[in-house]
């Protein structure tokens, strides 16, 4: 289990799953740093985007793990990578921004039912080492769940190999990433009626045919929350 940077608040209580210890600055640098670095791998030849980021180098492995709140920097394809990096910024399970309600159900559910009274105050550890156990693969599909991208990981690395006519701009990458490199945590049972074909316009579309519905997050970035009731996906 790979736990937030320095298990920042463990001790804390635990207020929902939308709850991290991200602050504005910090979220600003790393995502400033994931779209240098996709800039840097479409402009510079010597760096692909589709390479291995072993060839990074591990000083710099190392610096841009620094400001990861979650997880770090692994050896596999650069771009894989940093959509990752993106939509985990402030946690790949506790503090995503957005679950599904069948997903943030059963969380809850199971995180009553693990306290030995209701008196307890649950503590940030208690809920991330929950997490641990659902996300593993040994739990029943509609008792497993897993960090999906709502716009498929593969399209969003196809648009990002591709460079068409002109280098893509630092400005435009951030809008792509901010746009298309957005994570949900649903129930496996939900990611398998969903399929693998995105939409550009509006990625949530594809969460409207699968009949998933969100557990609403009143933080939720204007954009997206836009893009939500746009698609007329339900929150409850």
């Amino acid at each position: 289990m790979v736990y937030p940077r320095g298990r920042l608040g463990a001790d804390e209580p635990f207020c929902d799953v939308f709850d991290h210890d991200v602050d504005a600055a910090w979220l600003e640098r790393i995502r400033t740093q994931i779209i240098a670095l996709a800039n840097l791998c479409l402009t510079e030849a010597t760096v692909d985007i589709e390479s291995n980021a072993g060839v990074l180098g591990s000083a710099y492995r190392r610096q841009f793990t620094d400001n990861l709140y979650y997880d770090s920097l692994r050896l596999r394809p650069i771009s894989d990578e940093l959509v990752w990096k993106w939509s985990e910024a402030t946690g790949k399970y506790i503090g995503c921004p957005y679950w599904s309600a069948g997903a943030k159900a059963l969380f809850d559910y199971e995180l009553v039912r693990r306290q030995r009274s209701r008196t307890e105050i649950v503590r940030k550890i208690q809920a991330w080492e929950l997490t641990e156990t659902l996300q593993s693969p040994q739990q029943s599909p509609e008792k497993q769940i897993i960090h999906e991208h709502v716009f498929p990981t593969a399209s969003l690395r196809a648009i990002l190999r591709y460079r068409g006519p002109g280098t893509r701009g630092v400005d435009e990458l951030r809008c792509l990433f901010s746009h298309l490199a957005v994570g949900c945590v649903v129930t496996e049972e939900e990611r398998r009626v969903l399929g693998d074909v995105g939409d550009l316009e509006n990625p949530w579309r594809r969460y409207v045919r699968a009949g998933i519905t969100l557990a609403h997050n009143p933080l939720w970035p204007e954009k997206h929350k836009g893009l939500i009731e746009s698609a007329g996906l339900k929150a409850e």
